[in-house]
């Protein structure tokens, strides 16, 4: 694999944003989609056990809930897709040996 060019990653991260508004009529195609939650389960944590999960909120009641949560944020009710990772607070064996057990898999 050929290291990133500094430019390259430099200019990405100056091109982020954090999105105020979205098109609630629009949605990521499922393929993309498929491709972003892949990405979020290889997410590595700094202990290499990825001691979290998420959840993909749909329902707009829901949603509704989290967003009077979320000290009322439009981008909760017209966002795609929310994601909310939970962490796990304290990793068990039992957590240590399912991650190993996925590895060997």
């Amino acid at each position: 694999m050929k290291p990133v060019p500094a430019e390259t990653y430099l200019e990405n991260l100056n091109w982020r944003y954090a999105t105020k508004k979205f098109d609630a009529t629009k949605k990521i195609p499922d393929a993309q989609w498929k491709a972003l939650e892949q990405a979020m389960v290889l997410a590595p944590s700094s202990y290499g056990l990825q001691p979290l999960k998420f959840v993909v909120v749909t329902d707009a009641a829901v949603r509704a809930k989290l967003k009077a949560a979320a000290w009322n944020q439009p981008q909760v009710t017209e966002a795609s897709h929310v994601v909310v990772f939970c962490r796990l607070l304290n990793p068990s064996a039992a957590d240590v040996d399912a991650y190993m057990a996925r590895i060997a898999e």
